[in-house]
């Protein structure tokens, strides 16, 4: 056996146990949680429970727990905020919308508005979405990439992109604005940019692929 495959096997092996381990640590956690809330239930305690289910993927307990939350506290704003993300990881669109707006009326983030517009993109309104994302943070690079893909003119798209790019510095960004660039009547104007970048070996988009 060569020393890279025993390495190899080594570096396997500690993964298997670390994830094992971290495993163990959850489910003390979860039964410390449990036994306190036998004792004193609580909407922090269901809570914190239901965020420990949600690392072990333990879906439908997460979900009760932090609705376990919300009946004893109905503006718990964390529970609300999780159970609209776990909804629309789930597919539950009605869910999420049901969710969203529950943290809507009460004192909503920017981050909170961009939770919303995803809810409103998976069902398929754009106007309603783009209206949250105008409230978005605007140094999140998923504000400019859900705007952009809700806007169907290619122009638009660019410099959605392109403004974005300016705020955030995110080099997804870059990419994304570059590439859609190149569908427009204005696509010359990015091939000097593409030539240097790719003199320079430092850009990596799909389309060098």
């Amino acid at each position: 056996m060569t020393l890279n495959r025993l390495a190899l096997i080594v570096s396997l092996l500690v993964s298997v146990v670390s994830r094992s381990d971290a495993h163990e640590d959850i489910n003390e956690i979860i039964l410390r949680l449990s036994k306190k809330i036998r004792q004193s239930p609580s909407t922090e305690l269901y809570h914190q429970r239901a965020i420990e289910y949600r690392a072990l993927r333990e879906i439908d307990h997460a979900r009760s727990d932090f609705l376990s939350a919300l009946k004893r506290d109905p503006k718990h704003l964390p529970s609300l905020r999780a159970l609209t993300r776990l909804s629309l990881d789930t597919a539950d669109l009605c869910g999420a919308l049901g969710f969203s707006l529950g943290v809507m009326k009460l004192s909503p983030k920017p981050a909170d508005h961009l939770l919303m517009a995803e809810v409103y993109a998976k069902l398929s309104f754009a106007e309603l979405a783009i209206a949250h994302l105008k409230k978005s943070p605007p140094e999140s690079e998923h504000t400019h990439l859900l705007h952009a893909h809700l806007v169907q003119d290619p122009v638009k798209k660019a410099n959605i992109l392109k403004e974005g790019w300016k705020l955030t510095k995110s080099i997804v960004l870059r990419d994304s604005w570059l590439d859609a660039l190149l569908t427009t009547d204005d696509w010359e104007s990015a091939v000097p940019i593409i030539e240097k970048e790719i003199a320079s070996s430092r850009f990596h988009a799909p389309w060098l692929m």
